[in-house]
């Protein structure tokens, strides 16, 4: 009950083809409850997804303030025509 990820997620087309960029942050507070603004980790990354395929993505955020406390974030990123 005091740790919260925040997850942000952007697609972007980057050609005719279909093959897509995603931008993301994930962000971790912790503090005395699940709505604390007390930010301690961040992490960025940018992927590459082509038309057709999967892209997994695995990270960990620490806590980068007060150490000790970190949260696991796994995606699987699918690029399908629908």
């Amino acid at each position: 009950g005091e740790i919260r990820i925040e997850l942000s997620i952007n697609a972007s087309l980057i050609d005719a083809n279909g093959n897509i960029m995603i931008d993301g942050e994930i962000k971790l507070f912790e503090g005395a409850s699940e709505s604390t603004g007390d930010l301690d980790g961040v992490r960025q990354f940018q992927l590459y997804c082509p038309i057709g395929a999967n892209t997994n993505y695995f990270v960990r955020v620490n806590n980068d303030d007060e150490g000790g406390d970190f949260a696991t974030v796994r995606l699987t990123i699918s690029n399908t025509r629908i």
